[in-house]
């Protein structure tokens, strides 16, 4: 009886190792879905580059360690917001490696893997500051979609409530008062 209950154990551990496998794939599939609130995060995938060594010739400063970056935006979708995100990225000098974009609700999330496109050595230094000016940009990027999508939010909201007679005179009423 003893070894019916410890075989029985022993595969009820093995079949949880089995879910919690397959669960931890499932919470990876599921960091690509858009949430309720607005977000931005960068981190840079390989560490930072060692300082350069004291040499003249040309052959090692030719060398580059490029910067390479995973940022994701998740904010209220908008029509505007991938040229915007492509004109961001342009005017940082980032090049987009891969891109996953998934939309739910009205809400939109993009993961990408960007590469900075200077040809020259980066020093650590240098990779935190392309670190934080990739946030800053990102962040006002996210502003914008929040600010241009609340306009058109309210108005939604007040032609819902409103009765179908009076919706159009109670929206531009409300929009001028905005």
């Amino acid at each position: 009886m003893q070894t019916d209950k410890a075989s029985l154990l022993g595969k009820v551990i093995q079949h949880m190792k089995e879910l919690k496998q397959q669960t931890a794939g499932i919470q990876d599939q599921l960091e690509l879905f858009p949430s309720e609130t607005d977000e931005v995060a960068v981190q840079s995938l390989l560490p930072p580059p060692p300082p350069p060594p004291p040499q003249t010739s040309s052959s090692s400063s030719s060398s580059s360690s490029s910067v390479m970056l995973k940022a994701s935006l998740c904010c209220e979708d908008r029509s505007d917001l991938l040229p915007d995100l492509i004109h961001t990225l342009n005017s940082l000098r980032l090049k987009t490696v891969r891109a996953e974009m998934a939309t739910l609700g009205g809400r939109i999330r993009n993961v990408l893997l960007l590469q900075d496109t200077n040809n020259t050595s980066t020093t650590c230094g240098e990779q935190e500051s392309i670190e934080y000016d990739l946030r800053q940009a990102l962040n006002n990027l996210l502003h914008t979609s929040t600010s241009s999508t609340d306009r058109s939010k309210r108005r939604r909201i007040i032609q819902s409530t409103s009765t179908p007679t009076n919706t159009t005179a109670r929206a531009d009423h409300h929009h001028h008062n905005i």
